[in-house]
């Protein structure tokens, strides 16, 4: 498997070694505050268009990736959207001020981010030459077993590290007693892919 980092239109790096992620199970097209993509991996729109996405006016190489996978970069603080960001207009800048890519993070979108093909370059990681390690986290949530988070590094301890990290900022935004939330995250559950089917299932993809 490839890994890469991506290398924005002005030159700066702005994400971690990221891999493509071929495991389209891990998809979650849920409305309201859901990642669409694992973090630490990424996709192209043309892999959206494959399995049946929305018709867009977007290059096939627009990338989309996880928004706590970038770095380096802050909002414009000019958007549209109720309660977020929509994504309608460019939203996050490099600190020159310098349009940088599109978050969609409002109350009815799956979150992600996406770059349009001519503003990024993807750089090679000759020196990680290994399949990704992805994990799912699965806890009770109002009386059912429920997705907290997905993730995915190229070396388990990664990506592990990640899901911990993103599952507890899921809970506590999701969970308004943090007493509540912090019990929650300690019965998540670690899983692979394949041991969570059922639950993956239940992403409307």
């Amino acid at each position: 498997m490839n890994w890469f980092k991506i290398k924005a239109r002005n030159g700066q790096i702005i994400s971690p070694p990221l891999c493509r992620l071929t495991d389209f199970r891990l998809i979650c097209n849920t409305l309201g505050g859901v990642a669409m993509i694992p973090r630490g991996s990424y996709l192209l729109w043309s892999d959206l268009l494959s399995i049946g996405w929305g018709k867009r006016d977007w290059d096939e190489q627009d990338i989309f990736l996880n928004g706590e996978d970038l770095t380096g970069l802050a909002p414009t603080g000019k958007w549209t959207g109720c309660c977020r960001p929509d994504g309608d207009h460019p939203n996050l800048e490099s600190t020159s001020g310098f349009p940088m890519a599109y978050e969609r993070s409002d109350c009815w979108q799956n979150q992600s981010v996406r770059i349009p093909a001519s503003w990024y370059t993807l750089v090679y990681l000759r020196e990680i030459r290994v399949d990704p390690f992805y994990l799912v986290g699965a806890a009770p949530l109002n009386g059912e077993d429920t997705i907290i988070e997905r993730t995915c590094g190229p070396e388990m301890a990664t990506a592990l590290s990640r899901l911990k990290e993103s599952a507890e900022k899921n809970l506590r935004a999701w969970i308004e007693d943090p007493t509540v939330a912090e019990r929650t995250l300690q019965e998540m559950r670690v899983l692979e892919p394949d041991e969570a089917i059922s639950l993956l299932g239940s992403m409307d993809r």
